[in-house]
């Protein structure tokens, strides 16, 4: 039976994001990207900002972006901070935060 409602959880959110975005359910999209910016953290923040770029989510990517600036410490302890754009990166090793 149909019920018209979805569950989000981690294993799903970028599936459901992606499905979501094909078919233009900008409803469920923005649902998603909530989720994905609530579970924000240095070892995921850099692969959701490169995903929110694929699918220019202007707001997922904004966020990710002010996370990784905000909390680079500890991003740049992780593997993914290697594969940020050349741009991004320089920006964060040159400024004063």
């Amino acid at each position: 039976i149909y019920t018209g409602k979805i569950v989000i959880t981690e294993s799903n959110v970028q599936n459901l994001f992606e499905a979501a975005h094909l078919m233009s359910l900008s409803y469920i999209v923005q649902q998603a990207a909530d989720f994905m910016e609530k579970s924000l953290n240095p070892g995921n923040a850099v692969g959701l900002y490169r995903f929110a770029s694929v699918f220019e989510h202007q707001q997922l990517q904004n966020k990710a972006r002010t996370f990784i600036f905000d909390q680079f410490p500890a991003v740049s302890k992780e593997v993914e901070v290697l594969e940020l754009p050349k741009d991004v990166l320089a920006e964060l090793i040159g400024s004063d935060g």
